[in-house]
């Protein structure tokens, strides 16, 4: 009797707990997700030789159903660099670069040579939709690219027919190369030979190279090229053969050919408190045919970098100017030897340089 009495009372109090519920407790949170977008890169670092391209995955991402356009920039501080955006097929995307909801192209950038400096840069692509900004960071590392360049001493080498010129060539690295080097000549005269010892050199390493010459070699001057080649790869990783070439100079002399010089003035007083140079300037004649180099060096001065010619050698007859700098060197009065060689002939001749205050 008594349940049945309670049971219109506790209905009524769960009517006013669920009526005091719904006006009081929580309330629905069904609300419209925010849409949003993502941005990575993959890889997020990468090292290339300089010349080479570095390629980074740029992925676009939709967030609760993200549709709208993205934008992307970069900013890159990487001086002698180009950076640009592709396609996955590689085609070039010029600005405005843009992904439609979701979607991935391809970040690049080239390095310009020699010309890019080797450091580590951190880039950075920012992609925009709106009020929404999202970036990425990606590293770059340029290395040297291993090369190697050519050098000889002479550039221009002198001899009469039935003689020998020989050439001290040097393989040096730039910067960095390891593997073997090897040297070829092509150009020679008729009845003319070379040889290479040794003709695979290892960069930082020398060789010389020896021209023969018969009574048959005709006169005149002849244009070599020395070609050195190497095993290698491109900045891509892909094995290839690296080559450099270097112009040098056979001279073959007409037989009996010779040449002279001669100088003027002879003697100079110079004054040190003028800072100036005592000029002296040597002519060059030709003799019975003569068409070779004539290359000047000195001697005699208390410093070897006080005495220079302007310019260095000169080709059948001409001038040259001899200074001596004056305003550099101590008090006193100096004889300088003027040594002229082209090949087998040289000859000299003496000046002084009287310096006072």
């Amino acid at each position: 009797m008594l349940r049945n009495q309670l049971t219109p009372i506790l209905t009524v109090g769960l009517v006013i707990l669920g009526l005091f519920a719904s006006s009081h407790g929580p309330r629905s949170q069904v609300r419209a997700a925010a849409l949003d977008f993502t941005i990575s890169a993959s890889p997020t670092s990468a090292t290339i030789e300089r010349g080479g391209t570095a390629v980074y995955r740029i992925h676009i991402g939709a967030v609760n159903g993200f549709n709208g356009t993205v934008t992307l920039t970069d900013a890159d501080p990487f001086p002698k660099t180009v950076p640009f955006f592709t396609d996955l097929a590689g085609n070039e995307i010029f600005p405005p670069v843009t992904v439609n909801g979701s979607g991935d192209l391809l970040f690049k950038v080239f390095s310009n040579g020699h010309q890019t400096p080797v450091e580590t840069q951190t880039l950075t692509v920012t992609g925009t939709s709106g009020s929404l900004t999202h970036s990425v960071n990606v590293s770059l590392s340029v290395t040297f690219d291993p090369d190697f360049e050519l050098f000889s001493t002479p550039f221009t080498a002198t001899v009469e027919p039935g003689g020998t010129a020989v050439y001290q060539l040097q393989v040096k690295p730039f910067p960095v190369f390891s593997n073997a080097v090897n040297l070829s000549v092509s150009g020679l005269p008729a009845h003319a030979s070379a040889t290479i010892t040794p003709a695979q050199v290892n960069p930082g390493g020398s060789a010389t190279m020896d021209v023969v010459t018969t009574t048959q070699t005709p006169t005149g001057s002849f244009a070599l090229t020395l070609t050195g080649t190497a095993p290698t790869v491109d900045p891509n990783g892909v094995p290839t053969t690296l080559t450099h070439t270097l112009a040098l100079t056979l001279e073959v002399i007409p037989p009996n050919s010779d040449f002279s010089i001669s100088v003027r003035p002879t003697s100079q007083t110079i004054q040190k408190s003028q800072g100036v140079n005592a000029v002296y300037t040597v002519n060059v004649t030709a003799k019975n045919g003569f068409i070779g180099t004539v290359v000047f060096t000195a001697s005699g001065a208390p410093d070897n970098s006080l005495a220079f010619f302007n310019p260095d050698s000169v080709t059948t007859s001409g001038s040259v100017d001899f200074l001596y700098d004056a305003a550099a060197s101590p008090l006193g009065t100096f004889t300088l030897t003027i040594i002229a060689t082209s090949g087998p002939l040289q000859h000299t001749i003496k000046v002084t340089c009287t310096v006072v205050a």
